[in-house]
Parts: C-alpha cells; sequence; structure tokens
C-alpha cells in the first residue's frame, strides 16, 4: 500500500510540475480567415519577424507558435492573393496570447499586369540599385542573393527617387550566415541625396550545412556579426556588462564606429532573435 501511496504521489507531483512548466512558456494561438467570406485560410504564413519562429495555418485556419520567450513581437500574416497583416504582441509574461485575424483579398489592378517576357531596363537599374541598398554592401553581401527578384516591382516619385514594393515574401538565400529569409517589405523609399527609408520584417530560417567545414564558416561569421552590433550592445546593457558602476566601459568592442555600422546595417548581416555570444 505503501508503494501505491508512493507512487500516487510522485505521479501527482509530475504532473504538477508538467503544468507549471507548460505556464512558464508564451504561446500565440488564433484564426485566420476571408474579410469578405468569412471562410478560414488554410496554409497562411504565421510568423514572428526577426526570429526563426513560425507556423501555418490548418484546415480550420488555427495556429499555435509554442516555446516563444518573453520578448515584444511583431507577428506577420501572410497569403498569397490577400494583403499581408502585422500586429505588435508585448509577450512580458507567461500566457496564451489570443489573436484572431480577417485577411483582405488583394484587389488587382488590370493595368499593373506585365505580360512582357522580359522586364524593362529602367526596372533592372532599379533592382541594382535596391539590392545594393537593401542587402547592403559587406562582405556577408556579396554572399547574399535575392531569389525572387520577380516579386519586386517601383514606382517613382521623382527623377531622384523611387519606391520598392513587393507583391509578395521576398526570399533571400544568405550564404554567409547560413540562412534563407523569408521578407515582408513594408518600407522602401530610395532618394539619391536623403538615402535610405526603410522598414521589412523578415523570418529566419537554418540552412542546411554541405560540410562541417561550412557550418564552422557560418557560425564565426554569425559570430562576428553580433560582436559590435546593435543586438549585442542592448544585451551588454541588460545583463550590465556594458559598464560598471563607476560608469567606465566595460565592453571594448563598441566605439564611435559602431553607431555609424548601425544606421548601415542591412540584411546581409542581420541575425535573427534572441541572440547572444
Amino acid at each position: 500500500m505503501k508503494t501505491i501511496a508512493s507512487l500516487l504521489i510522485l505521479l501527482c507531483v509530475l504532473i504538477t510540475v508538467s503544468e507549471a512548466q507548460e505556464l512558464s512558456k508564451v504561446l500565440i494561438k488564433g484564426r485566420i480567415i476571408d474579410n469578405d467570406t468569412r471562410r478560414p485560410i488554410f496554409n497562411a504564413n504565421v510568423f514572428l519577424a526577426n526570429t526563426t519562429i513560425g507556423t501555418y495555418t490548418d484546415e480550420k485556419g488555427e495556429f499555435l507558435i509554442k516555446n516563444i520567450p518573453l520578448g515584444n513581437y511583431n507577428i506577420v500574416i501572410s497569403f498569397l492573393g490577400y494583403e499581408t497583416q502585422v500586429e505588435n504582441i508585448w509577450a512580458n509574461e507567461f500566457k496564451t496570447f489570443n489573436i484572431n485575424i480577417e485577411l483582405k483579398p488583394k484587389a488587382i489592378v488590370l493595368s499593373e499586369i506585365n505580360v512582357t517576357a522580359e522586364f524593362p531596363d529602367s526596372w533592372r537599374e532599379k533592382l541594382k540599385v535596391f539590392t545594393r541598398e537593401f542587402l547592403g554592401e559587406t562582405k556577408n553581401s556579396k554572399m547574399t542573393k535575392i531569389l525572387n527578384p520577380e516579386v519586386i516591382g517601383f514606382t517613382e516619385g521623382s527623377s531622384r527617387e523611387f519606391k520598392a514594393n513587393a507583391d509578395s515574401i521576398i526570399i533571400i538565400e544568405n550564404k554567409a550566415l547560413g540562412y534563407k529569409l523569408h521578407v515582408l517589405l513594408g518600407t522602401f523609399i530610395y532618394n539619391e541625396e536623403s538615402g535610405v527609408k526603410s522598414q521589412s520584417y523578415p523570418k529566419f530560417e537554418e540552412l542546411i550545412p554541405s560540410s562541417q567545414e561550412e557550418k564552422d564558416m557560418w557560425e564565426e561569421n554569425r559570430k562576428n556579426c553580433y560582436l559590435g552590433s546593435c543586438k549585442h550592445f542592448f544585451n551588454s546593457l541588460i545583463h550590465h556588462k556594458l559598464i560598471d558602476r563607476y560608469g567606465n566601459l566595460l565592453e571594448t568592442t563598441f566605439s564611435k564606429e559602431t553607431y555609424g555600422y548601425w544606421s548601415k546595417q542591412r540584411i546581409a548581416d542581420l541575425l535573427p532573435d534572441p541572440v547572444v555570444y
């Protein structure tokens, strides 16, 4: 009898611990439907921007994302033929967040349909500028490419300015850091005088290395990207590794040049959250 009682007590303890562990996680769940028909949207892409975390909706339009660290997230919902939607979630406590999204079908403008087999030279010239400014001009950008440039379009604001837009997710392969990025382009305005104003929402996917040598290269490049970056700065600040109690700088990686690098940091040098080296 004592053995049975002991087993029952142990079972209760295990169940309690399991429940406690489940509660000590952030979960995001919800349902995606068509704004007009009210029908569920199957296989819609749902991801947390700047992370490797994401999923797809099921036949009921429902999704569930588990094991999310505490933090502030932009959750991106996209599906072909619909306007992409971005929702902000401040996950500052361990609980389940529920969101329900109604996606609006995209309006098709017949005059914008390109039926020609090739893109015009003006599009190609703007694509070169976009690629340079969006991916960057660093060592990593030389090993990074846009896999589906045909989804990108351009509109001229003036002779020295243009805007870029994309009718679907931009797919980027970064062979320097070992990621495939699925990028929602929010805003991109290029001006020859004032530079670039850009906002995007990338989801990171780990590439599979072809060899141990390539895996080691990716790890080294990721570490080099992190050290001295904005993420490194704020992680050091949060964990009290930046300055001592007397106000002296503890982390010598940061300098005046660091802040200039942050302002110029582009897609080819981005790392997913959370990252600490």
